[in-house]
């Protein structure tokens, strides 16, 4: 049986603060690649249109000159924040002339190593930062995409909790506890979000020739391993090429481990740490002192594939299930995640994206021991929709998404990844995905159409 923080529970429910779990702060970042018609990696520059990268908030580029980053400003529902970047994802397709944004985590066609095109920033510290990932991690990888889902409590929900609590400690350091405590559950259950989420579970055979070499293939160019929910969050997508264990029992050990890590050359800097879950603060130029001085802002969950499936690779349900998952991580039990916590999470978080769509799939329990995923699975979602019984946000809606996730347990081709496996099979890995690319086009000239017809209507 799950054990909740009843204290914490009790608070929000007495205070009534039950639309705060709702209205909080969120933000999205996601990368496309820009392909041609034939979805090829386009080698163009980043369209001027849009303006100085390193200014323009909205539209910038990732690692590729190639590679589009878009991001929200932060929005405080997830309906309004679905629509900021659906709307910067439709400027973005009706600005690019001829091509189109490749609408999956993992690469178009790609062209040789070296002429893969890295962006040209033009500032000294931004172009040396991607020269060296591109010498350490290869072009290759360093273009494979996804979206980043940005997330903080409104400040009023915390200082009526902090209210409860303020014996213990500070107002920062209470802040900074229950972000701490979302990322340690995370980074143990992390596994599950990726079963639901993962949608890269096939590439194309101009990707990396040692995963090209010892995958399956097909003889339109398609490349997969059997089962694969997802190559991105794999030990062969984007992350650092350490698993590096970095607490977070406090802000303090996390900023220690991680300029631990950078003072010894492991990583160029701060910013290189592409872990599952990040501690921010809006200020990246000097993120160390930020954390210490001032506390955690937000964080940052970067595990999510982009789904071809959807227009902009992410859908209101999706966006909804996550934010049920956080609220999970807090107001579950608090766990441990020491070192050996980390290993057995990453062991789990491989075999999920390495073969989650395996029948009678095993993971692994915190001492080690062989548990269903199935069952684990389950559990936890039974587990997430009782938490909402608790907190009286046992809605409709909610109960349909976590009965969803469960049928998606129960079936594994229901998920992401093995209905885009099977339409990758039936019309090729560039043929399904040029499809779709083409078809959300279409639909963003749509959207400005109805969007100016209201505007017009609005004026007259």
């Amino acid at each position: 049986m799950e054990i909740f923080d009843g204290r914490l529970i009790d608070a929000v429910n007495r205070k009534d603060l039950k639309e705060y779990l709702l209205n909080c702060n969120f933000g999205l970042e996601k990368e496309n690649i820009r392909v041609d018609e034939n979805g090829r990696l386009a080698e163009t520059p980043h369209p001027e249109i849009f303006g100085n990268r390193l200014k323009n908030p909205y539209i910038k580029t990732d690692f590729s000159e190639s590679q589009i980053e878009i991001a929200t400003p932060v929005c405080h529902t997830l309906k309004d924040v679905y629509d900021s970047l659906e709307n910067i994802h439709d400027t973005v397709c009706l600005n690019i002339g001829d091509e189109y944004l490749w609408p999956q985590s993992n690469p178009p066609y790609l062209p040789k190593e070296d002429e893969i095109p890295i962006a040209n920033m033009g500032d000294e510290y931004e172009d040396k930062f991607r020269a060296v990932l591109a010498v350490k991690y290869g072009r290759k990888r360093q273009v494979i995409s996804g979206i980043h889902y940005n997330f903080s409590f409104n400040e009023a929900f915390i200082n009526s909790i902090y209210n409860e609590f303020a014996n213990e400690e500070n107002f920062m350091g209470f802040k900074n506890k229950l972000y701490l405590k979302i990322c340690r559950n995370f980074m143990k259950y992390r596994w599950l979000l990726i079963y639901m989420t993962g949608a890269s579970p096939v590439f194309h055979n101009t990707f990396i020739k040692k995963y090209v070499d010892e995958s399956c293939s097909l003889d339109d160019g398609t490349c997969y391993y059997k089962n694969m929910i997802s190559l991105r969050n794999s030990d062969y997508g984007y992350k650092n090429r350490n698993n590096f264990y970095i607490p977070f029992n406090s802000v303090e050990s996390y900023v220690c481990e991680i300029n631990r890590l950078a003072d010894s050359k492991e990583l160029q800097d701060i910013c290189e740490f592409y872990g599952p879950v990040r501690l921010k603060t809006g200020n990246d130029d000097d993120l160390s002192r930020e954390l210490i001085e001032k506390g955690i802002q937000y964080i940052e969950i970067r595990i999510l594939d982009l789904n071809p499936l959807y227009k902009i690779g992410i859908s209101k349900d999706i966006l909804y299930f996550i934010h049920i998952f956080v609220l999970y991580m807090l107001f579950k039990d608090d766990q441990a995640y020491d070192i050996q916590n980390h290993f057995t999470a990453e062991k789990n978080v491989q075999i999920i994206s390495f073969r989650g769509r395996q029948d009678d799939l095993l993971l692994y329990d915190d001492n080690g021991c062989r548990v269903s995923f199935k069952a684990k699975a389950l559990c936890i979602l039974d587990s997430m929709f009782e938490m909402l019984k608790l907190l009286h946000m046992d809605s409709e809606y909610f109960s349909e998404l976590i009965e969803a996730a469960k049928d998606m347990v129960e079936h594994p081709s229901k998920t992401f990844s093995g209905r885009i496996f099977e339409k990758v099979k039936e019309e090729s890995y560039i043929g399904f995905h040029m499809e779709k690319a083409i078809e959300y086009l279409n639909e963003s000239k749509k959207s400005q159409i109805a969007k100016a017809a209201n505007l017009i209507t609005y004026k007259i």
